[in-house]
């Protein structure tokens, strides 16, 4: 007969370990205690921890002084000139810098700013004569080490100090030859393109460097520092771009929307914003056959025009986004006619009758809505909804007050709700309490905003609202670091009784929680 205590206690496989490490991405306080179970989680979560580093703020000090322990002696050498200290006695116990993925550049020169705040205890200021040198030490050691380096964000002007000059991008191996998302925001002024012009010679050469991008993401805010053709030319190189995102200004959108037509057989996301669409011929979108998701956000000049050419090309848009436009109703309509029955997530700040009643006939599967609404269209706004099977709902409003607002939501919520954000509205306690008390969805995710007034009057009801739906897992509070404050014993009290419902209480100025 086999005793208990000679039963072996069952243990996983490690490569099941290690797929579910893989499935914490992103959490780092999760992998940060994983560090420490045994050898091999260790080994499996530093990786993970150190793709992207600089992606904790809070952590921009440690990284950098752990990337200058990883550098090679004549690395460290050219920095001597800069008195820049440096101990020599820790070695670090992995080559962190080659599990880099994707970075920012402006993060990591904020990071090497915080790192000299201080190492030094001094204020240091962004034309610091030490951070280029820090900057373009860490920039070889990425382009030669790293064999993962996927993405990155080029960032000029707003301070940024310049990259290295193009000969250590040509002469780097992998360099950036597997990268596969670029976000680039060319934000400097003509007057300035001195301080940038190893910058603009990489995106010049960009279509030798790299020929592999999934994802673009481009915003030019002075057209005169940006020849015609630069984006277009990057566009062209690519073999297989999926997302394209263009921003900002110039005379060569054009050139740029044109472009596109070379991955007709691959491009599914188009984002166009900010843009001047005046005279801007949509022809060249026509051919994005595999085209699934549309968004076109803050642009002037966007006419019908743009939308009968669109109606004649053969993609299926699953996902439409029409906000903040200048523009007339029946753009935003003719675009979802043609989104037809295969729409599923729908933004858009234009909720009138009309549109709601070409909606209601043409798309009876959006399951993500996110809208802005004015109070006069809500007797045709609820009653669409409560028919649709939403998953995903963000509550916006133009007006001062949406209490009433919030209290036909709870009337008319779909029941298939399970993520509701209702941060961009203000109402009051009392007519959050109501939501509250006759709301059917199953909330899983609730997002509000952080108020003391709507905390205090409201928060009791919303652990009641948790231990009778019992299906609440996330309540974030969303606020601005000017009404940060802590929170009080009671505040904390109830904050423990949702953790007893397993519900996570997070306050954060950000959506990404």
């Amino acid at each position: 007969m086999i005793t208990f205590s000679k039963l072996i206690r069952p243990s996983l496989p490690d490569d099941c370990i290690y797929d579910i490490l893989q499935h914490l991405r992103g959490d780092r306080s999760t992998l940060y205690t994983c560090l420490f179970v045994n050898h091999f989680w260790c080994s499996c979560v530093v990786p993970l921890l150190w793709c992207q580093p600089f992606s904790s703020f809070r952590c921009w000090a440690l990284i950098v002084r752990t990337y200058i322990y990883c550098l090679d002696n004549s690395a460290l050498a050219s920095l001597i000139p800069f008195n820049i200290y440096i101990p020599t006695t820790y070695k670090p116990l992995f080559t962190y810098e080659r599990y880099l993925e994707a970075f920012s550049i402006s993060d990591m020169e904020n990071g090497i700013i915080t790192w000299l705040r201080i190492n030094t205890e001094t204020r240091i200021r962004s034309d610091d004569d030490r951070i280029r040198p820090i900057m373009n030490a860490f920039w070889h050691m990425f382009l030669n080490r790293c064999r993962n380096l996927a993405s990155i964000n080029i960032n000029t002007g707003y301070g940024t100090s310049d990259l290295p000059e193009l000969d250590v991008f040509l002469n780097a191996r992998p360099g950036l030859s597997k990268l596969r998302s670029l976000d680039c925001c060319i934000g400097h002024k003509s007057d300035e393109i001195s301080n940038y012009q190893n910058t603009m010679n990489l995106l010049r050469n960009w279509p030798v460097q790299s020929s592999n991008l999934t994802k673009m993401w481009v915003s030019v805010y002075e057209d005169r520092i940006t020849p015609n053709d630069l984006i277009s030319s990057i566009v062209k190189a690519q073999r297989n771009l999926k997302e394209f995102k263009f921003a900002g200004i110039g005379t060569f959108t054009q050139n740029v929307i044109s472009a596109l037509k070379h991955h007709a057989h691959s491009l599914t996301s188009l984002k166009l914003w900010m843009l001047v669409l005046d005279g801007i011929s949509f022809d060249g979108l026509v051919s994005l056959e595999k085209l699934e998701s549309l968004d076109i956000q803050w642009c002037e000049g966007i006419s019908i025009d743009h939308c009968f050419a669109l109606s004649d090309a053969s993609f299926n848009l699953t996902s439409l986004s029409i906000w903040d436009n200048p523009s007339s109703p029946d753009i935003t309509a003719t675009l979802i006619i043609k989104a037809g029955k295969s729409l599923k997530d729908l933004k858009t700040d234009m909720i009138t009758k009309e549109m709601i009643d070409v909606a209601n006939k043409y798309c009876p599967n959006i399951t993500h809505l996110c809208i802005k609404i004015k109070n006069e269209n809500y007797v045709y706004f609820f009653p669409w909804i409560k028919n649709l099977k939403l998953e995903h709902l963000d509550f916006f409003s133009h007006e001062d007050d949406a209490s009433d607002g919030i209290r036909l939501l709870g009337e008319y919520i779909p029941p298939t709700v399970i993520y509701l954000n209702l941060d961009y509205a203000t109402y009051t306690p009392r007519s959050f309490n109501y939501f509250l008390n006759v709301c059917e969805a199953n909330i899983i995710t609730m997002i509000i905003r952080f108020s003391k007034e709507l905390i205090d009057g409201c928060f009791e009801d919303i652990l009641e609202f948790a231990r009778r739906k019992r299906c609440m897992r996330t309540l974030a509070f969303i606020c601005t670091p000017i009404c940060w404050m802590e929170w009080s014993e009671k505040e904390l009290e109830l904050i423990e009784d949702m953790k007893k419902c397993n519900v996570k209480v997070v306050k954060s100025i950000s959506r990404k929680f």
